[in-house]
């Protein structure tokens, strides 16, 4: 079980930076939020989606296994996976919303 948890942080932690270094790459090109949203996706969503896939599909490879532990540890690890691409696909955006990583200077007056 533990295994499982630390496979998952460091695979979904991967997707996470790629998804935010594209986000910040275009902030600091002085797009706005919803405009760097947008062209970050498009560049890097099928790449989440396929490296997601294929790691879903080794994993599940697993589960041919006559030992049910390590069966076990492929149906979860693939279903964490699931869960990771769904965070940073729809949470992670929202978040960005609500707390964006870009701090906005003061207008100075005069």
């Amino acid at each position: 079980m533990m295994l499982t948890v630390m496979m998952l942080l460091a695979m979904g932690m991967a997707d996470t930076i790629h998804v935010l270094s594209e986000y910040l790459f275009f902030r600091n090109q002085e797009q706005d939020h919803k405009t760097a949203l947008r062209k970050t996706f498009r560049k890097v969503a099928i790449a989440c989606v396929l490296t997601t896939v294929t790691t879903m599909i080794g994993f599940m490879a697993l589960s041919i296994s006559p030992i049910v532990h390590i069966k076990v540890f492929g149906f979860m690890t693939c279903a964490g996976i699931v869960l990771e691409l769904v965070f940073t696909i729809y949470v992670m955006p929202l978040m960005l919303d609500l707390w964006s990583p870009v701090r906005k200077l003061p207008q100075q007056k005069g």
